[in-house]
C-alpha cells in the first residue's frame, strides 16, 4: 500500500518516494506497527540519534497494538500473530499505564514475538534498495538489506541502518530531523494507513478510529 508522496512533506535530499512506498506488500500489521513503534521511540527521545533496539521496537509495537486490541478484540488479520500474542496477558494488561504496560510486555511476552522482527524492520526499508535486491533469493532479502543499510548509509540514505549484530537500527541523521521537522503530519499518514489495513480486517465494526485510540 502507498498513498504516493504528494500527501509527504518533500525534501531535496531524502528519497522521499522510496519513503512513501515503506507499506508496499503489506501482509499483515507488523510494518505499521513497527514503524509507528519507530516515530514513538524517536518521539520519547526527543529524537536523538542514538541507537533504538529492536527489544525496545518489539515492546513499543505491543504497546500500540494492545491499546487498539483491548477492550474490543479487533482482528489484525488471518495472517496476523499479535492478537494471538496479546491474550496472554488480557486479564493482568487491562488497567495498566503506558510505563506499565511496556514492563508486563517486555517481562512477560517478548519471548513468544520472535516472528514479529523477523521480517518487518528489514522489508520495510526494502523501496530504498529495490534495484539492489532485484534477483535476490527470498531467503538472503534479509541479510541482503542489513548490509544494504550498512554499506550504503551514507550514499542512499536509508530511513535507518542495522548494528553489526542487527540488534538495533540507527536512523540515518537526516531522517530524523526529517521526523522531528513533520512528526504530526508522518504519523497521521502512517496512522491512516494502518487503519485502512485495519478497516479492511475488520468490516463491519463501527467507529474504528474511535476504538483504536480508545
Amino acid at each position: 500500500m502507498s498513498h504516493g508522496t504528494n500527501e509527504l512533506p518533500k525534501s531535496e535530499q531524502l528519497n522521499i518516494e522510496a519513503f512513501s512506498k515503506l507499506f508496499t506488500h503489506t501482509a499483515n500489521s507488523y510494518k505499521y506497527l513497527f514503524f509507528l513503534a519507530l516515530l514513538s521511540i524517536l518521539k520519547q527521545r526527543n529524537f536523538d540519534h542514538a541507537p533504538i533496539s529492536l527489544h525496545d521496537l518489539m515492546v513499543e509495537m505491543l504497546v500500540i497494538a494492545w491499546q487498539a486490541y483491548h477492550p474490543h478484540r479487533l482482528s489484525f488479520g488471518n495472517k496476523d500473530m499479535i492478537a494471538g500474542r496479546l491474550d496472554v496477558f488480557a486479564e493482568v494488561g487491562i488497567n495498566l499505564s503506558g510505563g506499565e504496560l511496556r514492563k508486563m510486555i517486555a517481562s512477560e511476552m517478548l519471548s513468544t514475538t520472535k516472528e514479529l522482527k523477523k521480517f518487518a524492520p528489514y522489508r520495510l526499508i526494502r523501496p530504498f534498495f529495490e534495484t539492489e535486491l532485484k534477483g535476490v533469493k527470498s531467503g538472503e532479502t534479509n541479510q541482503n538489506i542489513a548490509a544494504l543499510s550498512r554499506d550504503r548509509f551514507q550514499e542512499s540514505k536509508p530511513l535507518y541502518c542495522f548494528d553489526s549484530k542487527s540488534e538495533s537500527v540507527i536512523v540515518h541523521p537526516e531522517w530524523v530531523q526529517y521526523l522531528k521537522e513533520h512528526y504530526k503530519v508522518i504519523h497521521n499518514w502512517a496512522f491512516e494507513v494502518w487503519l485502512e489495513y485495519m478497516q479492511q480486517c475488520n468490516p463491519n465494526i463501527t467507529d474504528l478510529v474511535g476504538k483504536i485510540l480508545g
